[in-house]
This record gives C-alpha cells, structure tokens and sequence, in this order.
C-alpha cells in the first residue's frame, strides 16, 4: 500500500499536545480518479500555507480506490480554519456524490509520537469505526 514519507512543517516539543487526524476516503468509482488526483493537488498545496498544521502524509489503495490521510494540527480550530477554506471546502461538494462512506478519526497526542505511525493510526481507525 503505497504512502507518502511525512512531511513536517515545524519541530514540536516532546511535552506538546497536538491533535491527530486520520481520514478515511474511499472513492466510488475509477473514471472519477483524475479529478480525485487534480483536488488531491490542489489540497496539497493548500496544506502547504496551512496555518497551525503540524505535518502530514498520505495513503493509497489505489486499486480499491481507498485513500487515507493522517495528520497533526496544533488544535481543532487550526484544523476547521483549514477544512472551511477553498480549496478543500469546495473539493468536499464537488466530491459529494462520488465518494463512499468517509470517516474520520481523532486523537490527541504528545509531540514526541509525532509523526505518528500508519500501523498504529488505522489500528485505532478500525478499532473506533468497527471495519
């Protein structure tokens, strides 16, 4: 299952809290896949501005067409401010109707598990979502 190396925005302190993020997006159907890797880029690039994101890093299935992203944000309201801006707010209505089931999990964390693992992050995953 191919995944993206992490990638940090800042150092955290071992003793900070942080909260995690593991989004589960699993895409209905093949021929949506250019658009699903076209706003994929698109939200890329707003991660990258940002503000309050910790870092972050992707997952694929790409024959099942699961995806997943796990990242750390400094608090709840950094993570919103992200979610409630373009692109990632129009990505989310332009994806309504073809996407499957989404789930999101969230955790917190102290700085000195981040980055967090992929094992660990879908074992909770599977554990609160029973799948």
């Amino acid at each position: 299952m191919p995944k993206t190396p992490w990638k940090a925005y800042r150092s955290v302190k071992a003793d900070e809290e942080f909260l995690a993020l593991l989004s589960y997006l699993p895409l209905a159907r093949f021929r949506k896949l250019p658009q699903f890797f076209r706003h994929s880029r698109d939200i890329q690039t707003q991660l990258d501005q940002a503000v309050g994101l910790i870092g972050y890093s992707l997952r694929a299935q790409l024959f099942r067409r699961h995806f997943w992203t796990l990242s750390v944000w400094e608090d709840e309201k950094a993570l919103m401010d992200f979610v409630r801006t373009t692109p990632h707010l129009q990505v989310m209505e332009n994806l309504q109707g073809h996407m499957g089931a989404a789930m999101v999990v969230r955790w917190t964390l102290k700085g000195a598990s981040v980055p967090p693992d992929w094992k660990g992050a879908l074992l909770r995953y599977r554990k609160e979502t029973n799948s």
